[in-house]
This record gives C-alpha cells, structure tokens and sequence, in this order.
C-alpha cells in the first residue's frame, strides 16, 4: 500500500562545471494527497499529474521475477516486469541475482547500496522536484514567486597574485642593470682599444 503526501522541501542547488547538484537538507511530510476525479478542473491538475506518476510507478515495480533455477536456454531470466531497465535493478534486494546473470554493479548517481524502498523514493523525489519547474503543476505559484532565496556565488581565484608595483620594481631592475651591463662593457671595449689593430679583434678578444 502506497501513501503520496505532500511534503515541504529545503534544496540546496549547486551549479560546478556546468553540472547541477541537488541536495535536499530537509523535508517535512504534510498533508496526504487526496484522490480526484474532477479532469477538467486546473486546480486539480497537481494532483492528477501525481495520480498519473502514481499509476506509472505502479506498472513500474509490479510484476514477477524468476530465480536462476528457471532460465531459459539462452540463459535469460524469465520475468515480466520494467525493473529489468532500470537502476532500481542495482538495489540491494537484486544484489545476489545480478551476481548470477553475472551484471556488473554499475550504475549513475548515488544509486547503489541502496534498498529498493529507498531507491523508489529517491525516484519519487526527483520526480517531485523536476515538477518545480511548471507554474501549472505547482500551487500557490504567487506566494512562491514574492519569496525570495538567498543564493551565494564563489569564484575560482588564482594561487598566486603579483602586485603591479612588485612586477614595475623587478622589470626596472632587470632593464636598469642591463643597460648597466653595455655601458661597462662599451667603457672596457673603448679603454683598450688602442691594445689591437681593429674594433672587431678587439670586440673578439673581449668576449673571450
């Protein structure tokens, strides 16, 4: 027996590297959500489009599953249920049965080592959030709108930072004492250049 509630949410969204995380720090189940028969009704919708996700989580999880004694000559396991197709395959109750039709304990997300009660409400959650997104499907979309969320922003900075002055004194210096370094050189050069018979020899014996 399944129970849908509605429940208030604390998300914490974080956008790195063009991904988005979503963490919820808290939720406080409220109010069960009623059946409705009333389709042409908007302000029914919400809680149509639950019973909606409600019948397609049943057709979901429902069916059966065949032990490993039962397979077929392709070594296929007979069944007939949707969980084979999703990651509610990589809960823990399916641990031993992916060790036999040897499947690999891979999947996306946060979604192993989880029982598959808590895997189908994770579903549920997402679900949830991702309805967020539509003015139609949320209720008192007015009051939601008027408050405003506190939203921190962090920059990536760099490890080391010169300061403009350090960087002027270090170029002045090099410049200074290279210009230092030809003047004492072109003075050597013009002192002993009476020692050879051309500026080039003398240029040559110099750098040596």
């Amino acid at each position: 027996l399944c129970t849908l509630y509605h429940s208030s949410y604390d998300i914490d969204f974080q956008f790195s590297t063009f991904s988005q995380n979503l963490t919820v720090r808290r939720e406080v189940p409220m109010s069960t959500v009623s059946y409705t028969e009333s389709f042409s009704d908007p302000g029914s919708y919400p809680t149509i489009f639950y019973q909606t996700i409600m019948e397609i989580m049943g057709n979901l999880i429902s069916g059966f599953i065949i032990g490993r004694m039962e397979e077929d000559s392709n070594g296929n396991s007979s069944g007939k249920t949707d969980v084979f197709y999703t990651p509610l395959v990589y809960s823990d109750e399916f641990t031993n049965w992916r060790v036999d039709h040897k499947i690999s304990n891979q999947t996306i997300g946060d979604g192993k080592n989880r029982t598959f009660v808590r895997m189908v409400e994770e579903l549920f959650k997402n679900v949830t959030l991702s309805m967020f997104s539509m003015d139609l499907l949320r209720k008192e979309v007015e009051a939601i709108s008027n408050n405003d969320a506190n939203a921190t922003q962090y920059w990536d900075s760099t490890a080391y930072r010169y300061k403009p002055h350090n960087l002027l004194i270090a170029f002045s210096l090099c410049i200074l004492f290279t210009v230092l370094g030809n003047i004492v050189g072109y003075i050597c050069i013009h002192h002993n250049r009476e020692a050879y018979e051309n500026n080039l020899s003398t240029i040559l014996r110099f750098s040596r």
